[in-house]
C-alpha cells in the first residue's frame, strides 16, 4: 500500500476472511471455532469503546493516539461483522455515530480519516498525493458506507441511517 502501517485492522480482517474462504474452499480444514476466535481476538486487539471505532493498525503510534479509518468498513464488507447478529451490530452502529459526530461522511463519503498523516505516507506519495491516506474521499468506503447504513434501517428500524442515505446520494 502506499501508507505505512503496522497490523492494520484491515489487514487483520483480510486474514480472517482468507482463512474463511480457505475453509470453504476445502483448501484447509474446517475450523469455526478458530474463525470465531481469530475474529474476537481481531475485534479485542483494536476497538476503541470510548469513541466507538476501530483503531487502525497496532502502530505504537496507532495505538497511542486512537488513530482511525474508514477501512473498518472491511469487516462489513467481507462479513466478518454482521448488522443482523446483535453482537456485532453494536460495534457497527457505534462505529457509524462516530462517522456521524465527527463529519467523516461530509460533503460525501467517505473520508479516510478526519486528519492528514503526511508521516505515514512513502515519500513520493507525500508529494503527489498527500490526502492518500488521510483526508482524500474513498468512493468504495462511501458505497460501503451506505449499504451498511441501508441495512441498519432494516434490523433496526431507525429510519435517521435512511436520511443519510438520502444525504449522501443527494451530495
Amino acid at each position: 500500500d502506499m501508507a505505512e502501517r503496522e497490523s492494520a485492522f484491515y489487514d487483520n480482517v483480510i486474514y480472517w476472511k482468507t482463512w474463511q474462504l480457505a475453509q470453504a474452499l476445502g483448501l484447509t480444514a474446517n475450523d469455526q471455532s478458530g474463525l470465531m476466535q481469530l475474529k474476537q481476538r481481531i475485534i479485542d486487539h483494536f476497538w476503541y469503546p470510548e469513541k466507538g471505532y476501530f483503531i487502525e493498525d497496532l502502530s505504537e503510534r496507532g495505538m497511542a493516539e486512537k488513530l482511525y479509518s474508514s477501512d473498518w468498513l472491511i469487516a462489513y464488507q467481507v462479513g466478518m461483522l454482521d448488522p443482523e447478529d446483535e453482537q456485532d451490530r453494536q460495534y457497527l452502529v457505534k462505529s457509524i455515530d462516530y462517522i456521524i459526530r465527527n463529519a467523516i461522511d461530509q460533503p460525501f463519503g467517505l473520508q479516510y480519516s478526519p486528519e492528514e498523516r503526511p508521516w505515514q505516507l512513502h515519500f513520493v506519495v507525500r508529494i503527489a498525493a498527500p490526502e492518500y491516506g488521510s483526508t482524500a474521499i474513498w468512493s468504495n468506503w462511501g458505497m460501503e458506507y451506505i449499504k451498511l447504513l441501508i441495512h441498519l434501517v432494516k434490523v433496526t428500524d431507525n429510519n435517521s441511517y435512511l436520511n443519510k442515505v438520502d444525504q449522501q446520494l443527494n451530495a
